[in-house]
């Protein structure tokens, strides 16, 4: 599997085609946004969602030690976070 363009991305106003532009820094365009009443909402969902996706990822994956002091549902709940985030 290849990996993802690098992060952090940030939203851009299009200068062409009207909406927003998802793009790395530096780099290509890797989504857009078209108009829309959620249009900026979305895009800067999109936005802190992938740049926050490997802190989190990491974050969950520090709390299997404590497994032992944790509730069933939480354990669970981790787990299936993780196997949503990563690729498979």
């Amino acid at each position: 599997m290849n990996k993802h363009t690098p992060t952090p991305w940030t939203v851009q106003q299009s200068d062409h085609v009207g909406g927003l532009l998802i793009k790395p820094v530096p780099g290509q365009v890797v989504a857009q946004c078209d108009e829309g009443s959620e249009m900026e909402a979305n895009a800067a969902f999109i936005v802190r969602a992938v740049n926050a996706h490997d802190d989190l990822v990491a974050a969950l994956k520090n709390c299997a030690p404590y497994y032992a002091v944790m509730g069933e549902a939480t354990i669970f709940a981790i787990e299936a976070a993780l196997k949503k985030a990563e690729p498979t």
